[in-house]
Formats: C-alpha cells, sequence, structure tokens
C-alpha cells in the first residue's frame, strides 16, 4: 500500500515558524537547506513548497537548484509542469556521478488524479532531490514530503514568512538549520 500525502491530515516530526525580511534571506535559507542535504550523504528528499502567488516558493526552488549547481536559465515549470535537472553529485560518497533533481508546479493540474497519469511517482523516484510547487493540487495522490514549506507574506511588502515542516527522517539533517 502507498502512502499518500493529506494535506490536511499531515503531521509532521518537527515544525517551527520562521520569518525573512526580503527574498535575500529565503535565498540564503535555500542555501542552508541544500547544505544540510549535502552533509547528510544527499538522500532522497521530497520538498513540498506551499503558499499563494508571489510568496517565495519559486525564490527558495530557483536559489536551492542554483546552490545544486544548475547553471544557465532556471525555467519555471508552471506550464510544463516538470523541469528535470542533471547535476554533479555534491557528496564524496558519489563524486564521480550525477544526480536527478526535479522541480514540478502543479498549480495548472485541472485533476488531482494526472499526478498518476503524468507518473509523477516514478520521476520522484528517480530523483534525488524533488521540488515541488502547489502540492495542494495534487491532493492524497502524492508520496507524503520530507519537508513541507508553507510560504506566506507577512507584515511588511517584502517580508514573508514560512512555516517549516520536517518528517522524522528529515529532522536530523536538518539540526544545522537552527
Amino acid at each position: 500500500m502507498m502512502t499518500v500525502f493529506n494535506p490536511s491530515t499531515a503531521s509532521p516530526a518537527q515544525s517551527d515558524m520562521r520569518t525573512f525580511p526580503d527574498q535575500s534571506a529565503t535565498e540564503d535559507f535555500a542555501k542552508r537547506v541544500y547544505a544540510a542535504w549535502c552533509s547528510a550523504g544527499g538522500p532522497r528528499w521530497t520538498i513540498f513548497l506551499s503558499g499563494p502567488l508571489g510568496s517565495g516558493k519559486s525564490t527558495f526552488a530557483r536559489a536551492f537548484l542554483r546552490a545544486c549547481g544548475v547553471v544557465g536559465a532556471i525555467k519555471s515549470p508552471s506550464y510544463a509542469l516538470i523541469e528535470t535537472y542533471q547535476v554533479q553529485a555534491p557528496f564524496a560518497a558519489r563524486a564521480n556521478e550525477t544526480v536527478q533533481l526535479l522541480h514540478v508546479d502543479l498549480y495548472r493540474l485541472r485533476d488531482p488524479r494526472e499526478v498518476i497519469q503524468m507518473g509523477l511517482h516514478e520521476q520522484i523516484a528517480l530523483s534525488q532531490i524533488t521540488l515541488l510547487e502547489w502540492p495542494e493540487q495534487g491532493g492524497v495522490w502524492l508520496p507524503l514530503p520530507d519537508m513541507h514549506l508553507r510560504f506566506d507574506y507577512g507584515q511588511l511588502d517584502s517580508e514573508r514568512t514560512l512555516q517549516v515542516q520536517l518528517s522524522a527522517q528529515c529532522t536530523e539533517s536538518m539540526r544545522a538549520l537552527h
């Protein structure tokens, strides 16, 4: 039986709230998440990115992908739904290998069952990191996330808030963020 994500009943192992004064703070946080992932030896992580339009999801994803070594244009997957990247493994145990990264945007999904039709589970299984924007659009058809980042607007125009929820597997790796 496959365990799936249900946003209304998800219970993270660890959760905390952060406030970022500007876009560069969101980018710095993405770099720190990348560093924690590398320190953990590059486990398979699925990272959900939730929040209203313009709240920081794509900013985080672009900064994370840049930290991973993606060069050139980083296309938004808004229309293609999925962008795939191959990068050099950043950890010693796999130094001569490339790893696959997925950036998924489900905003335009019409029916959550399209997740199955597009073979997203199989693509996630082949990827070392999956950054998935708008997981709510996939409903119960998505696997459980290792990390769920919920972005929102802050009190100031440039300010953003972020709720970080981590699975038990991810909690230990992310201790460096505190």
